[in-house]
């Protein structure tokens, strides 16, 4: 027999609720359109000042009493909330017995725990701390604001407990002196405020001179991950046509978990941060290079310009002098053209016979080297 509009109704799970326990498996109840809080309870006052994540699992039933198959049935959302500050995602887990701890876990799956980072955690620490420090070699770069951070205790004897951590800021950094039987060494402390407490202790050591020697816990870095996909929907800002094959929103983007965001003001920073402009010095196309010295003969020469010079064919002008020891005689070349590459003048052909530029020995190169070396494009 068909199946119609009405034989397909939804459903709800065991447990609406927050709880960890949420979820489960589908039940006899039915999600009524249109009736309030029949999913989703109400916004308190709190809630929406400080933002909160809920989660519900539902599931869609096709109610006929044969064993039709509904095929190719897709779900969307058509409808945004009218409250802008209020965000609508669906995404599926595969699972009809899971509850909302995994389902947590699938949303915070987005990042995963990447190699272990050059920072070593300095003393213990407790639950409930939102300042950690660390320490590292000078050369290693601070951590970034937002930056997330993987905190693993896997040391014998200590529970084997793990947490993400978001960097909220950079209190400090500062270079200190420790001492060993070694004698004296330094490393670099670090005062790191992060977004979220801490949920577990986790336990570090005392600066050491080597980094072979590890405590029981671990800074990892982390790595982006499509762990879920999500599916939302967006009002447009304009009205689209049909045969359109675009849409205009102001974001693709929506919020999963609660988010806000500041301004952090940065004081004693160059605004390039450290950029080097490069500022030409004379007119385009003109540099002028002055140098004498004595070289033996049949030994390559390069001259550096002093100051940098794009790419390019350059215009070498100016005299070499090669002697001939046999005939006596003096031979000059003028007037060359070279390549430049890496800021670096090749200087002519020496005694032994050997083309500088492209290092020919044979007898008819020499006769005509501009004809060969213009079809090369080094000069002409």
């Amino acid at each position: 027999m068909p199946i119609s509009a009405t034989d397909i109704k939804m459903r709800q799970s065991q447990r609406l609720t927050d709880n960890p326990d949420g979820g489960g498996r589908m039940v006899q109840a039915e999600i009524v359109d249109g009736q309030m809080n029949n999913l989703f309870p109400d916004i308190g006052d709190e809630e929406r000042t400080t933002g909160r994540a809920t989660l519900r699992k539902m599931f869609v039933h096709v109610d006929t009493p044969g064993t039709d198959v509904l095929k190719d049935a897709i779900g969307v959302l058509l409808d945004p909330p009218a409250d802008p500050r209020v965000t609508v995602t669906m995404f599926a887990t595969g699972s009809y017995s899971d509850v909302r701890l995994d389902a947590k876990n699938r949303v915070e799956s987005y990042i995963t725990r990447g190699v272990e980072s050059r920072y070593i955690l300095l003393s213990n620490h407790f639950i409930g701390q939102m300042a950690l420090q660390f320490y590292c070699m000078k050369d290693a770069p601070s951590p970034d604001i937002n930056d997330n951070l993987c905190l693993t205790t896997s040391g014998g004897g200590y529970p084997p407990n793990e947490q993400y951590i978001r960097v909220k800021g950079i209190l400090s950094r500062t270079t200190r002196t420790f001492y060993d039987a070694d004698g004296a060494f330094e490393r670099d402390v670090l005062v790191i405020e992060t977004v979220n407490a801490l949920a577990y202790n986790f336990f570090g050591q005392e600066a050491i001179r080597y980094t072979s020697t590890k405590p029981p816990t671990r800074i990892y870095e982390t790595n982006v991950v499509d762990a879920t996909s999500y599916q939302s929907v967006k009002r447009l800002v304009s009205d689209g046509k049909p045969g359109d094959l675009s849409v205009l929103v102001d974001t693709p983007y929506v919020n999963i978990v609660p988010t806000s965001t500041a301004e952090t003001a940065v004081s004693d920073v160059l605004a390039g941060l450290g950029t080097i402009s490069y500022v030409p010095s004379g007119p385009a196309g003109s540099m002028a290079l002055v140098y004498s010295s004595a070289f033996a003969a049949g030994v390559p020469v390069v001259r550096f310009p002093g100051q940098p010079v794009c790419s390019g064919v350059a215009e070498a002008v100016g005299r070499q002098h090669r002697a001939d020891r046999q005939r006596k005689r003096r031979a000059y070349v003028r007037d060359r053209l070279a390549v430049v590459r890496d800021g670096r003048l090749p200087v002519g052909i020496g005694e032994s016979g050997q083309c500088q530029w492209c290092g020919d020995h044979r007898r008819e190169h020499h006769r005509d080297p501009r004809r060969r070396h213009r079809a090369a494009g080094v000069h002409r």
